[in-house]
C-alpha cells in the first residue's frame, strides 16, 4: 500500500516480469498489478490491535518462498543454521 512497493511493482509488470504480491487485501491495488497475487494476513478484531500479526504471517509466507527459490545448497543450509541459531538464542532465549 505505499508508493515505493506499488511503484517498483508497476516498473516490473511494465517491463514484462512475473510480479508475484503478497497483500491481506483482494482487491489492494498491488493485486492489480500483481501477475499472481498471494492473500496473507490475519483477522483484525479491532483498528487498534497493536499486533503485528499480518505482517508476521506474510513473513512466514515470504520466508517459505526464499527457501523454495533457493533450494538446499550447502551454502544456504549453513546460512539458514546460522540464522536459526542467532533468532534462539539472541530473540527468543532473551525474551523468556
Amino acid at each position: 500500500m505505499n508508493s515505493f512497493t506499488l511503484g517498483s511493482a508497476r516498473l516490473a509488470a511494465d517491463s514484462g516480469a512475473t510480479v508475484i504480491g503478497v497483500t491481506s487485501y483482494a482487491k489492494s491495488a498491488l493485486a492489480e498489478v500483481s501477475t499472481h497475487t498471494l492473500m496473507a494476513g490475519a483477522e483484525f478484531h479491532a483498528w487498534n490491535d497493536e499486533l503485528p500479526i499480518g505482517n508476521i504471517v506474510q513473513m512466514l509466507i515470504l520466508s517459505a518462498l526464499h527457501a523454495a527459490v533457493t533450494g538446499n545448497s550447502p551454502e544456504v543450509v549453513e546460512a539458514r543454521s546460522a540464522v536459526f541459531e542467532e533468532v534462539l538464542h539472541s530473540i527468543v532465549e532473551d525474551n523468556q
